[in-house]
Parts: structure tokens; sequence; C-alpha cells
């Protein structure tokens, strides 16, 4: 179920990713772990498709968006990569709305 955005700290929403990544993507790989720093890109667990199913996962569940030009392999190349991406929009997000 989704939550309310405004409601993750940074290990919530990187305990959420790898949760997501372990359950949907590196478990058909045979990884079972995956470390904040680990490539996921290179470890083979995530390809072009799985940044798209990463990506709507973060829109489900934390309801931010990513643009097409922050859709490369960069911003998703670590778990921490990913969480700092999330953690940084939902701080925007908050910003945006406590400003109007």
């Amino acid at each position: 179920m989704a939550e309310a955005p405004g409601n993750h700290d940074y290990e919530d929403i990187k305990a959420k990713i790898r949760d997501y990544i372990l359950s949907n993507l590196a478990e058909r790989r045979g990884v079972t772990s995956i470390a904040d720093d680990d490539s996921l890109l290179e470890n083979g667990v995530v390809d072009s498709l799985g940044i798209f199913l990463i990506i709507s996962f973060l829109e489900e569940n934390f309801h931010v968006g990513i643009p097409d030009d922050e859709i490369t392999p960069n911003n998703f190349r670590t778990l921490g990569v990913i969480a700092e991406m999330v953690e940084s929009k939902l701080r925007q997000k908050s910003l945006a709305s406590s400003g109007s």
C-alpha cells in the first residue's frame, strides 16, 4: 500500500527500495543481498527494464516523478544513489508544498 508523501526518512526509503529490488529483480538472478554501494547494473541485478520497474515502484510508493532526463544509468547505479534521489525529490516536494 502506498503511503502519503513526506512520511519517509532516508533509511526507510532505502529499506523499501532494497526490499522491492530483492523481491522483484535480484531474486531471479540469484542475488540475496544488496549493499548500499553495490553496483546494481554491473552486478546484473538491474537492467534497462529493471530501471523502469524501479521507476514505477518509486512513483507509486513515494509519489515522486522521475523525468526522462533523469533516467540515466548513473542515477540508478546503487541502492544508495536511488534512495538519495527519492529523498531529495520528497524534500523538494515538501518545501514546495510548505511554501504555497
